[in-house]
């Protein structure tokens, strides 16, 4: 399976994963945290393979569904690409204007970025 998609998938389910049911949960947790395959998660669960992929598959498109309408995660990924120009920014300000700028608001430029940071993490 695709990186990508598993990193996708998981960072949803992070968001929505309460949205879904507990057996829902449970065959997504496993299939993508725990990269157990179809089979193994049918054993584990005591259903069918089928009933497995069925699952994995309304789950995904519930995940993807909701992700549609709310935009949380697409929102998440904006302001952190905003965050990441805004320090950019700063520290070419900074860089730019350090000879001009009062030792103040070099401090407050310095702490403005060092906070974008910290709430990129």
């Amino acid at each position: 399976m695709e990186i990508k998609k598993i990193l996708e998938i998981n960072e949803l389910l992070d968001i929505y994963g309460d949205l879904l049911t507990v057996k829902q949960r449970q065959v997504m947790n496993l299939y993508y945290e725990e990269d157990l395959s179809l089979g193994e998660i049918s054993e584990e669960l005591n259903v069918s393979r089928q009933a497995v992929y069925d699952t994995a598959k309304k789950s995904e498109q519930l995940l993807y569904s909701y992700e549609k309408s709310l935009g949380v995660r697409n929102t998440g990924l904006k302001n952190k690409n905003f965050k990441e120009k805004l320090i950019a920014y700063l520290i070419s300000f900074e860089d730019k204007y350090s000879n001009s700028l009062t030792q103040d608001e070099l401090i407050d430029i310095k702490k403005i970025t060092e906070f974008c940071k910290e709430s990129l993490i």
